[in-house]
């Protein structure tokens, strides 16, 4: 894992995750590559009709703003 993916997973772990937990769900880093940062929702938000608005507005955007890299995230399929 690179530099990068770690800066990543820190900024998912302590910022995106505390927000995705308050809403009773919780969240996972899958992967990165290509500009593209794979993340998994759990819990109440794995099954939310607005999980997608969270990942794009939340994730993404925090991501894209400390991380040039960044392109888009994308969700994957929900952790079991």
């Amino acid at each position: 894992m690179d530099f990068l993916e770690e800066k990543i997973q820190e900024t998912l772990q302590n910022e995106a995750r505390v927000y995705v937990e308050s809403h009773g769900g919780t969240l996972e880093y899958a992967g990165f590559q290509d500009g593209v940062v794979r993340i998994r929702l759990a819990g109440a938000c794995s099954t939310c009709s607005a999980s997608v608005i969270t990942v794009k507005a939340l994730v993404e955007r925090m991501l894209r703003k400390k991380y040039p890299e960044v392109k888009r995230a994308i969700l994957v399929d929900a952790m079991q």
